[in-house]
């Protein structure tokens, strides 16, 4: 398969399935993209601070998998925009106006992704902090 047919999702979920460290990197760096390294940013830098205990609510896309109009490659660099100093200045009505729209728009798997990176709930195994400094270095401070 081209590293273009998996979801970021399924990336990162392969990923934490090696048992080996070596293998999680190895695989990370051979399936590495921008917008992968953006959300591995997103989740992992400190500089970047969500602060959503819970998303609004939302109709989930029932596109099937790989056939939805948008996918996180063409919004994963956009997601800063959920970030604190950039929604006190959007304010409550619009940052929930984009965000629903996001959320609506994506497939359910990368909605789900998008959701455990805004309310700080990113949770794939052996995918850590230094995992990914070590991964991509440089990438996080």
């Amino acid at each position: 398969m081209n590293k273009t047919d998996y979801l970021i999702p399924e990336i990162l979920e392969n990923a934490s399935k090696f048992e080996n460290r070596d293998q999680k990197i190895v695989y990370l760096r051979e399936y590495s993209s921008n917008p992968l390294k953006e959300i591995l940013k997103l989740v992992f830098d400190d500089r970047y601070v969500f602060s959503f205990d819970s998303m609004p609510p939302f109709k989930r896309s029932d596109i099937p998998t790989g056939l939805g109009m948008n996918t996180l490659f063409n919004e994963a660099k956009r997601l800063y925009i959920f970030t604190d100093p950039h929604v006190e200045k959007m304010g409550p009505l619009r940052t929930e106006q984009n965000l629903i729209a996001l959320l609506e728009s994506l497939d359910p798997m990368e909605t789900d992704l998008v959701v455990e990176v805004l309310t700080n709930k990113f949770d794939y195994e052996g995918i850590d902090k230094q995992l990914v400094q070590d991964t991509f270095p440089g990438l996080i401070a």
